[in-house]
């Protein structure tokens, strides 16, 4: 996926209309088998007991509004009309952010998917008694026949028995969505009709006390504007021992004239920086002799590298893990795949680009 980012962006070089439209698949065909991988470790994770609620306030309006913002395109493109109603007076929760995200993205997908051109998707939020909020995601599509509701919530279950051809599916999203919806000891449920609609809905528990509405929720990954301004010709420490990554981190460095030198693990990273003095570290957190969380810590005791960016590589993400990344040292993190609009968007951020 970096390298169709490379080849995407015409970094080396120019490509023609049909080639654009080869890498542009293969991109897609990647993130859907990406989302597949990360769906099937988030299930295995919550079977396992091993995943953890990262709790704090959130707004459902912003939750809600903020969603259908994000997928404001997809719905425009197919003439879907959209309608969101909300309670007023409607209070925060007390739930995961990110996992809440994950759920209503799912829903509206999966409304997205079933109804036809021109429409109508409805969003409606209300108290759920004293105890929470219930969340409906109402659509007119082509509904679910009576014998097979009891199923949809099952793992790689499909009603219609095909992947559309389209937007793809596995038949792992609704049944990833109830397990993020139980961990929040939250029910969900659906109420459909053969051909003529459905209504998904899940709860979440109340906060006691109502607050303001949360603060606004910072996006990862901002894309950078199209004629923004890159550090050059900067010196970049690259620790990682997967040669593949290696090369091709490397390439999207060397398209800035960066100077670039590498280390393959924790202790050579030591090494390297103090001979070449670093600007800044791409750190990767597994590799051998040496893992990544430790040379930050060494790298750290050093005067002259006590604040110099260090940034984690890793495909470890969320919350919990990027507190240990900080924890010990490193700057910020970039998820893996590394995608490049990301790690020019770090640079960009921690290095002057005046200098």
């Amino acid at each position: 996926m970096g390298y169709t980012d490379l080849l995407s962006e015409q970094l080396p070089g120019k490509l023609n209309e049909k080639q654009l439209r080869y890498i542009g698949e293969i991109n897609s065909s990647g993130k859907f088998l990406l989302s597949l991988i990360n769906d099937l470790l988030d299930m295995s994770k919550i079977d396992a007991g091993a995943m953890e609620l990262e709790l704090e306030d959130v707004s459902i309006d912003e939750l809600i509004n903020g969603m259908v913002s994000m997928m404001s395109r997809q719905f425009v493109k197919k003439k879907i009309k959209v309608k969101i109603i909300i309670e007023p007076e409607l209070s925060v929760v007390m739930a995961d952010l990110r996992k809440c995200k994950q759920i209503l993205m799912n829903l509206l997908t999966n409304a997205l998917k079933f109804t036809p051109k021109d429409g109508r998707v409805e969003i409606c939020a209300v108290s759920d008694g004293d105890s929470g909020v219930k969340i409906e995601v109402r659509d007119t599509g082509i509904g679910i026949a009576e014998d097979k509701i009891d199923k949809i919530f099952s793992e790689f279950y499909q009603a219609e028995n095909v992947i559309d051809e389209q937007l793809g599916g596995t038949g792992i999203g609704l049944a990833l969505t109830r397990r993020l919806v139980e961990l929040h000891d939250g029910k969900i449920g659906v109420e459909s009709k053969l051909g003529k609609g459905s209504t998904f809905w899940f709860t979440l528990p109340l906060k006691k006390l109502p607050r303001e509405k949360s603060s606004e929720q910072k996006e990862v990954g901002k894309v950078l504007k199209e004629n923004g301004v890159f550090p050059t010709g900067r010196r970049i420490l690259i620790v990682e021992d997967n040669e593949r990554n290696l090369a091709m981190t490397v390439e999207m460095l060397e398209v800035h004239n960066h100077q670039v030198v590498v280390a393959r693990n924790g202790q050579e990273a030591i090494e390297m920086a103090k001979q070449h003095k670093p600007e800044l570290i791409l750190m990767d957190i597994r590799m051998p002799v040496m893992d990544g969380l430790e040379a930050t810590q060494r790298l750290r005791a050093i005067p002259e590298f006590v604040n110099t960016p260090i940034i984690a590589m890793t495909a470890s993400t969320g919350a919990e893990a990027e507190k240990t990344y900080l924890a010990k040292g490193c700057t910020a993190h970039l998820a893996k795949p590394i995608h490049v609009k990301q790690l020019y968007a770090v640079l960009k951020k921690y290095l002057s680009v005046e200098n």
